[in-house]
């Protein structure tokens, strides 16, 4: 039949690249490394094993991996590449274990080179850096549970707020913080310092970190994102922003966004031209 026939027979001048297992171990090793990069915590790890592993190569400890292990289901489990990377190390399947079945210096040499090759891609470093921001920002919110000071802080910067319109008024503003998204309504008239206090009710730290430029809002409707400038825009009303009549902003921190970026097309109805922003 058509569907058993190879494909070389219709198509001779298509080749079909090879399945991964079928690769040669160098190219295993290397096309792992590379699977791998957008998920810190499987480099971080497999780095860790397999350099125990490279300095202890009698250690039965460092030859075997238990893939029901909390730290493996966190780390390795759902990521892309990682198992495969063990396997072309020569770790085997042995029950709910991993396995090393011959120890290999040489590939044992390159996988770790290629995990630190991996560690200095931009995929990494940047989900990296968006990792650490967002543990920064649960222990900024969850401050509030142990600090007075920061309950009163939050309150003052709530004060500097302008009353929020009833619902199906005004502007519906939502901001990405980290792994959550906050929203609240806002008169187009009201501007940008305004969000940013709002913002501080979330953790005061967050109005001292924008004003110092530490972490900036971007617009999600333009792309590519670029930082909403604080010396243009601070006092400026929602509507001339491009936050009506919606708007979605992010919280991140300054190395994730190029500051020269050229932001996209304006947004929403009577914003300012982008090249003002």
């Amino acid at each position: 039949s058509a569907l058993s026939t190879p494909m070389s027979t219709h198509h001779p001048d298509v080749k079909v690249p090879k399945k991964l297992k079928d690769k040669s171990k160098e190219e295993q090793v290397l096309r792992c490394a590379d699977r791998v990069k957008g998920h810190p915590n499987a480099v971080d790890t497999l780095l860790k094993a397999l350099t125990a592993l490279q300095k202890n190569p009698s250690n039965t400890k460092f030859q075997s991996i238990d893939t029901t292990n909390a730290g493996y289901q966190r780390s390795l489990a759902s990521a892309p590449g990682a198992r495969s990377m063990l396997e072309a190390m020569n770790f085997v399947p042995r029950g709910q274990r991993l396995v090393l079945s011959d120890y290999d210096p040489a590939l044992l040499f390159l996988g770790i080179s290629a995990l630190e090759s991996t560690k200095q891609t931009p995929e990494y470093i940047q989900t990296k850096l968006k990792m650490q921001f967002v543990k920064e920002l649960h222990q900024i919110q969850e401050s509030v549970n142990s600090s007075e000071m920061e309950a009163i802080q939050r309150a003052d910067c709530l004060s500097k707020c302008p009353t929020e319109p009833a619902s199906g008024r005004g502007a519906l503003v939502h901001v990405v913080l980290g792994d959550t998204t906050v929203q609240r309504r806002f008169d187009g008239d009201d501007v940008l310092r305004d969000v940013i206090y709002w913002l501080g009710g979330h953790g005061s730290t967050i109005v001292t970190k924008i004003l110092q430029h530490e972490w900036c809002l971007v617009d999600r409707n333009r792309y590519p994102m670029a930082p909403l400038s604080l010396d243009n825009n601070l006092d400026k009303t929602l509507q001339y922003i491009g936050c009506w009549p919606s708007g979605k902003l992010e919280l991140l921190p300054m190395e994730l966004v190029s500051p020269r970026a050229e932001m996209g097309s304006s947004r929403g109805l009577g914003a300012a031209p982008t090249e003002t922003l």
